[in-house]
């Protein structure tokens, strides 16, 4: 089985904890990216690598995960960085908390360029997030 890696954009309050147990839990190489680098230097103990950029992050990664404080952010990072960067073999999560009529124009432009997007808000509280037991939704177009 080839190897994956995740992409993680965004290692917040929630980010670090949900970027830590991916590294922790599965077999997947994990790429990390926030302009914070505290959490990027606690994360390393797990083995997640730090990225330079969200474009190297975009480009090296199977899976991008966007764990950002809102529609603002996700809007700037896929129009500067994700959508010039689609792909066919690529997913982007978007774990932010994202206004519906933002995430329903990200998922199609996504599927324009081949890419699949999936919509995964979280829910809970920062606690949740450390121990693991986080909500989760999830909403997508079509998975192929």
């Amino acid at each position: 089985m080839a190897s994956i890696t995740v992409g993680f954009i965004g290692t917040g309050a929630m980010g670090e904890h949900m970027c830590r147990h991916i590294a922790q839990s599965n077999s997947y190489s994990v790429l990390a990216y926030d302009l914070n680098e505290v959490p990027l230097e606690r994360l390393k103990e797990y083995g997640v690598s730090k990225a330079s950029s969200c474009q190297e992050l975009a480009e090296n990664s199977d899976v991008t995960i966007l764990s950002l404080p809102g529609g603002p952010e996700v809007k700037a990072i896929c129009d500067k960085v994700l959508f010039p960067a689609a792909r066919n073999d690529w997913i982007v999560i978007d774990m932010s908390t994202t206004p519906v009529k933002l995430t329903r124009e990200i998922a199609s432009q996504f599927d324009k360029l081949g890419t699949k997007f999936l919509d995964a808000p979280v829910a809970r509280t920062q606690q949740a997030a450390i121990d693991g037991n986080l909500s989760i939704m999830v909403g997508a177009i079509q998975v192929r």
